[in-house]
Parts: C-alpha cells; sequence; structure tokens
C-alpha cells in the first residue's frame, strides 16, 4: 500500500513546499524543505533524523534550495537554487564548502535545481536559466559543460531534475521542450525518452530493474520507462489521497525498489514498486550473479488488481519473500 510522511508547516518533519527527496546508500530519505529554506534526513520508515540549513544566503544558509542528495564519499550537497550555488556539507550536515556564483560565464549558475553524482564522483548540476549542464570535480573545479538554448536534439530549455546512472548516462528532464533527454557522460547526446510530458520536473533510475522513473509535474502522474526510452507504465492522477498528487516535483528509488515522490501537499509518498511498475525480480539488486539461479521475469498488471496471484505458482518458494516486499 501507498503510505505518506509529513505535513504543511514549518516545525521540524513538516514541509512547506518541498521539491527534492533523494535516497543515499543507507536507505535514508533526503528531502529539501524549499519554502522553509532547509534540508530534512530521514530514516527509510519516515523517522526525523537531521535537519540543517536555515534561511539566509551566509555559509551553511539557504535560500529556497531545491534539490539536495549525497555523494559517493557521503557528503551532502545541495543546490542552493537563489543563492545561485552548491554547497557541500559533511555527512552530519555541517558546511564544509560551496561553489557557484551568479552568473553565465563557466562554473557560474543562474538558478541551479537539482544535480547528481556520477561513478567518477563528479557533481553535475543542471543550471536552469542558463539552459545547460556543468560538470565539477568532487572538490568543486568547474571542468565542463553541455547544452544550449534550444529545441533540437542535446539543446535544453530551462533543464531541472538530473539524474545519472551505472551506464555512466546522465538523464535530464527538459523542462520547457516537455522531454526527457539522456547524454553520454562526455555531454553528448544519446536519446530521448519515448513518453509524452507536461513540464516534468524530475528524473530519478533504478539500477537494479533499469528503469528510469519521471515526474510528470503538470499531469500529476509518475511514468516509468526502460533505459533505451520505451514506455512501461504510468500512476497517479491528480488529488489529496495517497496515491494521488498535486504537481510531484521530485522522485526518488531506493534500495528496495520503492518509488519516494514529493509533491505539492507537502508530503513524501512511499509507493511499493509492485503497485504500478510490471514487476521483474532482478539478481542485481539482490546481490546474486545472473548465473546463480534462473531468473524469473513477470509482468504483471497491479493497480488495483489481485491478477497476480494466478501466476504465483511459477515462482521458486525461495523467492516469494523476496516478491511480496514489491507487493
Amino acid at each position: 500500500m501507498v503510505s505518506a510522511f509529513g505535513s504543511v508547516g514549518r516545525a521540524q518533519g513538516s514541509f512547506n513546499t518541498p521539491r527534492g527527496v533523494a535516497v543515499d546508500g543507507h536507505g535514508r530519505i533526503i528531502v529539501t524543505d524549499t519554502q522553509n529554506h532547509r534540508v530534512q534526513v530521514f530514516s527509510s520508515d519516515g523517522q526525523l533524523e537531521r535537519v540543517f540549513g536555515g534561511y539566509g544566503s551566509e555559509e551553511g544558509q539557504m535560500l529556497k534550495p531545491t534539490f539536495a542528495t549525497r555523494d559517493r564519499s557521503g557528503r551532502l550537497l545541495v543546490a542552493d537554487t537563489q543563492n545561485h550555488r552548491v554547497q557541500v556539507f559533511s555527512s552530519e550536515g555541517a558546511f564544509e564548502f560551496s561553489f557557484g556564483s551568479q552568473g553565465t560565464g563557466a562554473g557560474e549558475m543562474q538558478y541551479p535545481y537539482s544535480l547528481a553524482c556520477n561513478q567518477r564522483n563528479q557533481i553535475i548540476v543542471s543550471d536552469t536559466n542558463n539552459h545547460r549542464i556543468q560538470v565539477f570535480s568532487s572538490e568543486g573545479r568547474f571542468e565542463f559543460t553541455f547544452g544550449t538554448p534550444g529545441i533540437e536534439q542535446g539543446q535544453l530549455r530551462y533543464p531541472f531534475g538530473i539524474a545519472c546512472n551505472e551506464l555512466d548516462q546522465i538523464v535530464v528532464a527538459d523542462r520547457y521542450n516537455h522531454r526527457v533527454q539522456v547524454f553520454h557522460h562526455n555531454g553528448d547526446y544519446a536519446l530521448s525518452l519515448q513518453g509524452d510530458f507536461s513540464n516534468p520536473h524530475s528524473v530519478a533510475v533504478d539500477p537494479g530493474t533499469q528503469r528510469i522513473i519521471v515526474s510528470d509535474t503538470d499531469r500529476c502522474r509518475l511514468q516509468a520507462f526502460t533505459y533505451d526510452g520505451r514506455f512501461l507504465s504510468a500512476f497517479g492522477s491528480k488529488g489529496t489521497g495517497l496515491g494521488s498528487f498535486r504537481w510531484p516535483t521530485s522522485v526518488a528509488v531506493d534500495q528496495r525498489g520503492r518509488v519516494l515522490a514529493a509533491d505539492l501537499n507537502h508530503r513524501v509518498q512511499v509507493i511499493p514498486a509492485g503497485l504500478w511498475l510490471p514487476f521483474e525480480w532482478s539478481p542485481v539488486r539482490h546481490g546474486l550473479s545472473p548465473g546463480s539461479i534462473r531468473q524469473v521475469v513477470l509482468t504483471i498488471t497491479l493497480i488495483r488488481s489481485f491478477e497476480y496471484w494466478s501466476v504465483l505458482s511459477l515462482i521458486p518458494n525461495e523467492l516469494l519473500f523476496e516478491i511480496f516486499q514489491y507487493l
């Protein structure tokens, strides 16, 4: 079943326009609480663990941050959007350093909306109002940029959310072009997802099943695609109940395959993968090599349905426990 945590407010654990959600390597959920000018960190079951930030432009302060995540060394990285910079914090939330300033030059930024880290521990920043993506070293040193304003392949109009997958690709929510583009690690265009979007805000990748999840924001739904761009399924509609959204602003996928979605109902929803995604048991997610056990691949329609019971007899008993974690 879908669950949620958070409510509108200023108290710790409450949100005012959460625009970013991410998951670290330990399953902790990182929420960028934009209008409260802070970042909040929760356990995997939604219990508050840590809060840092606060209104301002000094070191460690924030002005409408829109996304935060951890890098491969455990540091917390924050897109401090209206301060036109990225701030780097320790794993405990202590300020370490920042980089970027307002401008159009190399290393400068105009309202950076999101960021991601790749396998090289480079920091990838969506420099939204400059219509480009910038790549920095883990120390914040500018390395290169790609993307120019426009509507052609490889061009961008107000890029928002970005994510990096294990194939060393960079996935970009090209918001005002109403599309999602995928680039190689050097910035060369690779492909576009075969979907229909309206102002997509965020993207996430699930290495366990090689899926891309998109927050199709104006249509108040999530969409799922394969890494090569094929549409799989969609979930959600406009509303305030569980499983509904008021403009989903950010998505993430945790180690269990659960999809987490922040929306303007001032909450984070936790959606079991089996509720709407075609189910695929993956040896990769569970630390098994593909040859160690016969891989079970099932496609099951689960939206408010129990049709999957008819296929359970096909699944080895030792896998049932793993499968039911997703249902």
